[in-house]
């Protein structure tokens, strides 16, 4: 009996992830010395052993996924996937990096697939986004196992969690009276609210409160701009308080308006107190008294409300609503006030 040996040749290497089925098949004949010779076909198999040279393989580069805020704890984020190429059927370690660890955990559920589950609730308005790496590892992570990386993204997503508020919760506001009875549509001041929602959430719109001091002004918004319309008049209120809110899509926030009337001088003075035909001796003796005491009123104000008596080019300021007599001059026997 003749033995021979099958050896590989130099040069030939041979791989066993891309041989079909992971073996070689190889044609081997006998053949006798006779005439004419006889010939034995053989076919042998050979099976190529696995040697860990592949690194393990994810189905993307690149995950991304969303989940909204207030989430509960282990909520799942989404799934990633993996195969070996030296053994489809081998099991995989799936792990996170640091910055992952810290707000997320992963789970294999077998056959090369694993979950991301988020290990904290999450607040949009803190932080929207979370950039992470996912290792795959075979050979359950051992010193000679071989692994890949692909990158995840987490999105929150925003949940109307957050009402409006004003910036600053108190406004001042001073306006000119109105002339007359000037009932034209004013402006009166801008108001500001932010919400830290986004998008839809965050829209607000500007509306007057059911609290105002004054029932005969109409008050109304044009974006965040206050507009007022009817008789701004200082002499009958000089200040007017009104509440105004911002409203989300559930929460609304309130603000305190006071508006203050500044002076226009139109109003005249009044004089009270007089008659126009007043009787006088003509021996009556210096220092008499002309005339009754009389009052002067303006509804005015500062300057605007301050009046001036006079009398023959003599002038004597006084007060709003002090009284001045008229009387008969001591040195010059002429009246004076």
């Amino acid at each position: 009996m003749t033995i021979y040996e099958l050896r590989k040749p130099n040069g030939v290497t041979f791989d066993r992830e891309a041989s079909p089925a992971g073996k070689v098949t190889v044609d081997i004949s006998c053949t006798d010395r006779g005439a004419p010779p006889k010939i034995t076909p053989h076919q042998l198999t050979v099976r190529i052993t696995d040697v860990n040279d592949n690194p393990p393989h994810l189905e993307r580069s690149f995950y991304s996924y969303r989940l909204s805020e207030n989430n509960p704890l282990d909520a799942f984020v989404g799934h990633v996937r993996a195969d070996d190429p030296d053994d489809p059927t081998a099991p995989l370690r799936f792990d996170l990096d640091a910055a992952g660890r810290q707000f997320f955990s992963i789970q294999s559920t077998g056959r090369g697939r694993a979950e991301i589950r988020a290990r904290v609730t999450f607040d949009r308005e803190e932080r929207s986004r979370y950039n992470f790496a996912v290792i795959v590892s075979d050979n359950d992570g051992r010193a000679d196992s071989l692994s890949a990386t692909a990158s995840v993204e987490v999105v929150i997503e925003d949940v109307d969690d957050s009402p409006p508020v004003f910036q600053p919760p108190v406004y001042s506001f001073h306006i000119v009276e109105d002339f007359g009875a000037n009932y034209s549509r004013r402006f009166i001041g801008a108001v500001t609210a932010t919400d830290a929602d986004s998008g839809a959430n965050a829209e607000i719109r500007y509306k007057v409160g059911n609290r105002q001091s004054s029932t005969d002004i109409h008050f109304s918004f044009e974006g965040n701009q206050l507009m007022g319309q009817g008789n701004f008049d200082r002499e009958r209120q000089e200040t007017l308080l009104l509440e105004v809110q911002a409203v989300g899509a559930n929460a609304f926030a309130s603000a305190q308006v006071t508006i203050a009337l500044l002076d226009v001088n139109d109003n005249w003075p009044i004089l009270e107190g007089l008659s126009r035909v007043h009787n006088l001796s003509a021996a009556s003796p210096a220092g008499t008294q002309l005339l009754p005491q009389a009052r002067g009123r303006d509804d005015d104000a500062g300057d605007n409300g301050t009046i001036v008596y006079s009398l023959e080019e003599k002038e004597l300021s006084v007060p709003l609503k002090l009284t001045g007599a008229v009387r008969i001059s001591a040195s010059t026997g002429r009246t004076a006030c």
